[in-house]
């Protein structure tokens, strides 16, 4: 049975997410991670105004329906809280 990957990014301000989609490739963080053998990994950018952090974590579940997870970010992630807090399914 395959599993279900699933990265899960947020920063230390309002925009975490957002600066992560902008900042960095989702494949190659969840690479890097793989490659270090860790499911937790802080990130580092300029926003602008000085440093900021942004907290990747590696989730791993049972196999989960791509329609299932369409259906939770479409009717239940608020598009505000997404620029903050989202998840990235990876594998």
């Amino acid at each position: 049975m395959s599993k279900t990957k699933v990265l899960l990014a947020y920063g230390d301000g309002d925009y975490g997410a957002m600066d992560f989609e902008e900042k960095f490739k989702v494949k190659d963080v969840y690479a890097e991670m793989l490659e270090n053998n860790v499911t937790e990994i802080d990130l580092i950018h300029d926003c602008g105004y000085g440093d900021e952090e942004i907290h990747v974590t590696l989730h791993e579940f049972a196999e989960v329906d791509p329609e299932f997870v369409g259906f939770i970010f479409e009717e239940f992630m608020e598009y505000d809280n997404s620029k903050a807090k989202c998840f990235y399914i990876v594998d």
